[in-house]
Order: structure tokens, then sequence, then C-alpha cells
């Protein structure tokens, strides 16, 4: 159980530097082309982007939001989400981060099915607004399964002093 709480502890830790306000993500070439293609300001979008939680009521934001997932596959042209592909992106950023140890494995898995079913009615005005809050719910759902599994080892762990 020991490596499934350091990776919870990574995890926390990559995902709030990682988003943090004061730190600009690099865009990705699919970033890139919808900000060329939707004629936005590329320093705006990369500040909202690196956002832990973007705002949900930009639409410039939500345009430059749901062009980048359609191009990535996490939406459709239609505006529906592909949860599939979601719960792919997810469990494979984990398992990239947590190892190959069953224990992590099941761990990444349950989190990324989690967060995708937890999150599927969030809804919205527009196609960049569903994918937005989206986005948002699925990361709330991963800091507090993260948190709780932290909380479980971490009472497990005083047990057994």
């Amino acid at each position: 159980m020991k490596p499934v709480a350091i990776f919870l502890t990574f995890l926390l830790c990559k995902l709030e530097i990682g988003f943090s306000k004061e730190i600009l993500l690099p865009l990705d070439s699919q970033q890139e082309q919808c900000i060329e293609e939707l004629k936005l300001d590329r320093d705006t979008m990369a500040y909202l982007s690196a956002q832990e939680f973007p705002p949900e009521d930009d639409q410039n934001f939500n345009e430059f939001f749901a062009c980048t997932w359609k191009k990535q596959g996490y939406q459709f042209r239609n505006g529906q989400l592909n949860y599939n592909a979601l719960q792919r992106m997810i469990y494979n950023s984990l398992k990239e981060q947590a190892g190959a140890s069953r224990s992590a494995l099941k761990l990444a898995k349950h989190m990324a099915n989690t967060a995708v079913n937890e999150c599927k009615n969030k809804g919205g005005n527009s196609h960049g607004q569903i994918a937005v809050k989206m986005q948002n719910c699925m990361y709330k759902e991963l800091l507090r399964i993260a948190e709780e599994s932290r909380y479980v080892n971490n009472s497990e762990n005083s047990k057994i002093w």
C-alpha cells in the first residue's frame, strides 16, 4: 500500500503545481491551431488554461476549449463528450505517474472511471461550457478521490503503530 500513498502524494503535488496561477503551461499544437483559427489572444488563453479551475463563463475561452477538445478527440463535433477518451486520457496520465504496480494501476483506473462518471451530467450552454465544466468537475473529483485515499492510507498506517 505504500507505493499507492506515494503516488497519491505525488499526484496531489503535480496537480497543484501543474495548475498554479503563476505558471503558464506551454500550449500544444492543437491549442495553437485553435487560437489561430478563432483569432484569440494567445497569452490570455495560456493564462486561463493554467488556472486550477478555468472560468466556465468566458465565451472566448469556452470556444478555445471546445476547439481543443474536439481536436484531441475528447468531444465530438456535435458537442457530446467522448467519455471513453476522457477516461483513457486520465488513466494514461495517472499510469505514467504511478508506475506499473498492480495496486497503482487499479487505483488509476478507479480514479479515471469515477472522475468521468461523477461528472457526466454537468451540462452547459455551449459546447465549450460543457467541456470546461467537465474538466473542472473531473479535476475536483480526482482531488477528492486522492484526498480520501490519502486519508484512508494514513488511517491504515496509524492502526499499525
